[in-house]
């Protein structure tokens, strides 16, 4: 589904249904979607990938001239990957210009679209941040991976016949396409950032252990008044309790020179 803003000129439509048109920007899109395939395995991290797709995006529909993606977190608008510096300023104020209309294409699963004069008269200040960075239309695209990484994907274009319909299905089906091998990646990222945070909370606790001996050797104590004394330090300290414990460890470990 696309949603334009405003009506757009008949010689565009014929553009749209060219058959050579169509055969280019489908070929552009196979080529993207089997590079994307082949250079995505599970191992890659998210930000990279999120950045090929801002690269492969640009290649694969000729009329853009620069893409980047905005995701939506805690309510403030995050740009994690772009082609231009210029874009990480456009996408903020577009999405505070346009707000819950423009992220609602993530929801709705449909594409906006509009060339500079039809953004003016629907988002005065998208226009003008178009404008200021010399852009002429710009195009977006839902991109859902899951709750947390979801968002859309934008690209601008300098010419001023603005995309066509045929550029909207493209990067639709681009978007659709990829979201399954985000989706894999980010699930091996979730996985492995747990392990990480499991692995981490094993080492502190074992570091805790130490000092609860220590403590208890050191003052005559049974365990659970040695830990008692190792969180009241910690709370006087503002500090938080692993790293009171690896200073008692530190302390008693270090040799002195």
């Amino acid at each position: 589904m696309t949603e334009t803003a405003g009506e757009r000129p008949e010689s565009s439509m014929s553009h749209d249904l060219d058959s050579a048109t169509i055969a280019a920007q489908l070929g552009s899109l196979a080529t993207a979607l089997d590079e994307f395939n082949r250079n995505s395995g599970s191992q890659v991290e998210m930000s990279l990938l999120l950045q090929r797709v801002c690269d492969q995006v640009v290649d694969a529909i000729a009329d853009a001239d620069m893409a980047g993606i905005s995701l939506l977190r805690d309510g403030r608008v995050v740009t994690v990957a772009y082609t231009d510096e210029a874009v990480r300023e456009i996408d903020i104020q577009n999405f505070q210009a346009i707000d819950g209309d423009y992220f609602g294409v993530a929801g709705t699963r449909k594409v906006v679209k509009a060339r500079l004069g039809e953004a003016a008269a629907r988002w005065p200040s998208v226009a003008d941040n178009l404008d200021q960075a010399g852009m002429r239309s710009f195009l977006s695209a839902p991109l859902a991976v899951d709750e947390a990484l979801a968002g859309t994907l934008n690209i601008y274009g300098q010419g001023d016949h603005g995309f066509s319909e045929l550029d909207a299905v493209v990067l639709l089906v681009y978007t659709t396409a990829i979201e399954g091998l985000l989706r894999s990646a980010r699930s091996v990222e979730l996985a492995r950032n747990e392990v990480s945070g499991l692995t981490r909370a094993m080492k502190s606790r074992a570091v805790i252990e130490q000092a609860k001996g220590i403590v208890m050797a050191l003052r005559g104590v049974p365990a659970d008044r040695a830990f008692e004394i190792l969180v009241a330090q910690s709370q006087q300290e503002h500090v938080k309790l692993a790293e009171v414990a690896r200073r008692i460890v530190d302390s008693v470990t270090t040799t002195p020179e």
